[in-house]
């Protein structure tokens, strides 16, 4: 009240705004809608990027792991010839 009864440049500014506050939460609260589809917006696309997170973080502790050891050899592979047996 005192900054729209005082005439100095200071009051003036403050004056303008106090009334540009009052504006602004009278728009806002004017759409109570769109803030909430906002917020719902908001809050699925946090939970899509926290899903994502997760599986980020399993796929590098996946890769983390050290290897697993590897198998034993069969034997060796490709074609061989019998071995002869020698008659004595």
């Amino acid at each position: 009240m005192l900054s729209s009864v005082l005439r100095s440049p200071m009051a003036v500014r403050v004056n303008i705004e106090i009334m540009r506050a009052f504006v602004r939460l009278r728009r806002l609260l004017a759409t109570p809608g769109e803030i909430v589809a906002q917020l719902t917006k908001l809050a699925d696309t946090v939970q899509l990027h926290d899903e994502q997170i997760k599986l980020i973080d399993e796929v590098l502790r996946k890769m983390m792991e050290p290897p697993p050891a590897p198998e034993k050899p069969k034997g060796r592979f490709g074609f061989h010839m019998p071995e002869r047996v020698q008659q004595a």
